[in-house]
């Protein structure tokens, strides 16, 4: 399963090949069989011939930038869950802080830590507590998402 910059990677990479297909299809294109060769059977499937392998390097460019786009969309999907992910991890920090601050606030501890002074220990609060961020959806199966710890 490849990461979002091993896919950017081979988006690159088919690119550049498909740009080396076009350039051999265009010199196929370009030559003047007419010159090297003339008449007779082989004057006239030399030019078919280099048609055809110009109109082949065509159709292998294609694809290969087909691939190209495919790997630049994967790599964009990662990225948006990479991003997604990262938010609901500060989203969660900010929860499990925000829960475990109103469990000291009403638990009693607090005059066991002078180094606190009031600010930071409020009254019991008596607002809903904050529910829990929702993990973002699972990325497709062939996404490997790298986590950076």
């Amino acid at each position: 399963m490849p990461t979002a910059d091993e896919f950017r990677a081979a988006a690159a990479q088919f690119l550049a090949i498909g740009e080396e297909l076009r350039q051999v299809a265009a010199e196929l294109a370009s030559i003047d069989a007419s010159a090297v060769v003339q008449g007779g059977r082989l004057g006239r499937s030399v030019p078919r011939h280099l048609e055809t392998c110009a109109g082949q390097a065509g159709v292998a460019a294609a694809q290969v930038e087909a691939a190209a786009q495919v790997c630049g969309e994967r790599a964009a999907i990662i990225a948006v869950y990479e991003a997604r992910l990262a938010a609901y991890e500060i989203a969660l920090a900010a929860y499990e802080a925000e829960i475990n601050a109103r469990a000291f606030a009403t638990s009693g501890w607090e005059g066991f830590f002078p180094e606190l002074d009031g600010s930071v220990m409020a009254a019991p609060v008596v607002a809903p507590l904050p529910r829990r961020p929702v993990p973002p959806m699972p990325p497709p199966s062939w996404a490997d998402v790298r986590r950076p710890r």
